[in-house]
């Protein structure tokens, strides 16, 4: 047998102080060391995936309160602009249900069983009436790209950046855009 498997052999770390050991409290001159997933999830972002027809569009996941089936009842509201479906009570919350289809100008599908994305605005809990729901889709911040002006219309209008996959894109649509808020800086101007 070797003599190195009879001995112990240090480790940097069995070199540092008991207390420190213990402590896990890194170098002493305070600099932070953060663990190596963090700093890699750190530039990334993750999207609630959904679809109008065969486009792909993506809020981002800290916004989305739930998804819900478009079952629930939704009272109409007077005089509202025609992409306002109404209201619904969602566990004793009122929700502005919009139908993103319509906001689009895309004519509706029948027989479909479209999803609401519950987004949190605020205090303001908001719904967006998709197709479908897909998966939450990671990216890194450096992914994500500027929107072409070469999109049209209401496309051009809510969409805030693009997100380039293997089958097409992504749109990485704007709340603030799709229901018209006006959004003002710091300084009070609007953006």
């Amino acid at each position: 047998m070797s003599s190195l498997s009879k001995d112990k052999i240090d480790s940097p770390r069995d070199r540092l102080p008991s207390d420190r050991r213990v402590k896990n409290l890194g170098p002493k001159d305070g600099v932070e060391r953060r663990d190596i997933a963090d700093r890699r999830t750190e530039n990334n972002v993750e999207f609630v995936t959904f679809y109008i027809g065969r486009n792909l569009l993506g809020v981002p996941v800290e916004s989305v309160q739930e998804v819900v089936p478009a079952a629930q009842k939704v009272t109409a509201i007077p005089r509202s602009s025609k992409e306002i479906k109404g209201l619904m009570n969602l566990r004793g919350q009122i929700v502005t249900v919009m139908n993103l289809r319509t906001r689009l100008g895309i004519g509706e599908v029948p027989d479909s069983k479209p999803m609401n994305v519950i987004i949190r605005y605020g205090q303001e809990l908001l719904s967006l009436e998709v197709d479908s729901v897909g998966d939450v889709l990671p990216c890194s911040k450096s992914m994500l790209l500027v929107a072409p002006p070469t999109l049209e219309g209401h496309w051009k209008n809510i969409c805030q950046k693009v997100l380039q996959m293997n089958k097409g894109l992504m749109l990485v649509v704007s709340i603030e855009k799709i229901f018209g808020f006006n959004v003002r800086n710091e300084n009070g101007e609007k953006k």
